[in-house]
């Protein structure tokens, strides 16, 4: 495999081209994608553009061909060659206004006759004038879909949308965040922004003065931006409160920027593939953060201090999770958190929904939200009592031993605290007996046929031996007249005459015995 040795450029001779660059967005019918490549591809003509597709089943390689690697992708099928002329590169922001909002059918003007048979002309919804308004007033703006790829010309934007507080460009082909700081400086009263589904690079600082001063609520999920590219926004977003990264294949919160974001209290990481809890130390830098969501990542059981956790967090969803131990949850217990969110985690997998609850309240003293349950007083007292009757037996079996004990507190740190406000429980009773409990297994050898294992108690008699003999081994016939020969370990064979064993010879502890057939073991 070889790097392509053609410089990459852009040929100012086609007007496709013009404002295209390495990382531009474009369209071709309904499909997305990024170009990752200009220029020719031997021994073709003319130019080509490599793109990655957004959807990349749309594929065909990953930026290889013929043993050339001309650009790569991060899927093996996401690469193909396009010509120029096949593209679309989008629409300006102000473009996309007009036609989104004057695309209705505009009726004729007309007017109606009153009761003094005159005529009186009537706004119609659509018309230029009722449009002109509409937009004028609105507070609330989606652009889904609508191909936008630059701010363009805004210089109308602030006299045309001076209410605007919310915007959408979701699936667009915006790429560089100097469009958006464009697009977001002629909105005065934006508030909220959401950015998602566009392929975006990294954010240049020299390029966003002034943009998000007023954001409260930022979206960027399925941006694949990283963690350390969106903290590049926190120095120039003092009033983001919310935050929505989801979806972007992040890996690591470490970041080289760590200011900004003084007020930035609710962060979603869902949907990524954060692997280690230690990442969250990363988060230390950010003052106000409260809640946190990182439903559908690849979070373990490495979680071992408490201070991993940031300070001030109280929210926690950790929803489709590899939590699968215990000790995980104590350690969340140690923490500020007043709400956690833990569904769907090999942790309670085998447990009923009633008793999951109930153990991870007994091992939680400070969460009130579960799950957006409430936990009322009642249904704490009741959780605690259970968790205390359901290790009654292993607390009571691990008293004896001091290594036990301390076994057992590390498993359940919580269990000391309920014996004093509860009472120690009673030691469980022991099982009762039955009659399966003292059965035992005997091993029958019968010449020319295959062995046969049988459970028998152990005053079985010798008639009736035969008899489960015969019909097991298929011998009903000879049922009555076979013989019988013991195994005894020290003497060998001898005739039976009766199979009868003391109850004192059968419990646990027996595992040889003389009265044996082939081999006559305790019970099970």
């Amino acid at each position: 495999r070889r790097l392509c040795p053609l410089p990459v450029h852009i040929s100012p001779a086609s007007p496709r081209m013009d404002g295209l660059t390495i990382g531009s967005r474009i369209a071709v019918g309904e499909d997305i994608a990024t170009v990752k490549f200009v220029g020719r591809v031997p021994p073709t003509e003319g130019e080509w553009l490599g793109v990655e597709w957004d959807d990349a089943t749309r594929g065909k390689h990953d930026g290889t061909k013929d043993g050339v690697a001309y650009f790569s992708c991060s899927h093996p099928t996401g690469g193909s060659f396009v010509r120029p002329n096949k593209i679309s590169l989008g629409t300006t922001f102000i473009e996309a206004v007009v036609a989104k909002y004057s695309s209705f059918d505009r009726p004729e003007p007309t007017d109606l006759v009153d009761s003094r048979n005159q005529h009186v002309p009537i706004e119609i919804a659509g018309s230029d004038e009722m449009l002109q308004r509409t937009i004028h007033e609105l507070r609330s703006m989606d652009l889904y879909g609508c191909r936008v790829r630059v701010a363009g010309d805004v210089s109308k934007v602030p006299d045309m949308l001076p209410c605007l507080q919310e915007l959408f460009l979701r699936h667009n082909l915006l790429s560089h965040w100097s469009e958006i700081a464009e697009i977001a400086r002629s909105l005065p009263q934006l508030r909220a922004l959401h950015v998602s589904d566009n392929r975006l690079l990294s954010p240049v600082p020299a390029l966003l003065s002034g943009a998000f001063s007023n954001l409260v609520t930022l979206f960027v999920n399925n941006t694949m931006l990283t963690w350390a590219q969106i903290a590049i926004l926190g120095p120039f977003c003092p009033q983001l409160k919310e935050l929505r990264a989801c979806g972007n294949n992040i890996t690591t919160l470490s970041s080289e920027c760590q200011e900004g974001f003084p007020v930035l209290a609710d962060v979603s990481l869902s949907k990524n593939s954060i692997a280690s809890w230690a990442e969250l130390s990363h988060l230390a830098w950010l003052p106000a953060l409260t809640q946190l969501s990182l439903n559908e990542n690849r979070l373990p059981d490495d979680l071992t201090d408490p201070a991993t956790i940031p300070v001030h967090l109280t929210s926690l969803a950790i929803n489709q999770n590899s939590v699968a131990d215990w000790r995980t949850v104590d350690v969340l217990g140690r923490t500020a958190l007043t709400e956690l969110r833990i569904r769907d985690a090999p942790l309670v997998a085998k447990e009923r929904a009633l008793h999951a609850r109930q153990l991870l309240i007994s091992r939680l003293p400070g969460v009130t939200l579960l799950n957006g349950s409430a936990v009322a007083v009642k249904e704490r007292e009741i959780a605690e009592l259970y968790y205390l009757a359901r290790y009654a037996e292993a607390f009571h079996a691990a008293q004896a031993d001091p290594r036990a004990a301390e076994a057992f507190r590390a498993q359940h740190p919580r269990y000391d605290a309920f014996c004093k406000v509860y009472g120690t429980p009673d030691a469980p009773p022991p099982p009762a007996i039955t009659l399966k409990d003292h059965l035992l297994t005997l091993t029958v050898e019968i010449p020319d046929r295959p062995s046969l294992e049988l459970r028998v108690p152990p005053t079985v008699t010798v008639g009736h031996l035969r008899k489960v003999i015969g019909a097991k081994g298929k011998l009903a016939r000879q049922a009555n007249t076979m013989g019988l020969a013991c195994r005894d370990p020290q003497v060998g064979w001898h005739p039976v005459s009766l199979l009868a064993v003391e109850s004192s010879a059968t419990d646990s502890s027996c595992t040889s015995l003389p009265w044996v057939i082939s081999g006559l073991r305790g019970p099970t």
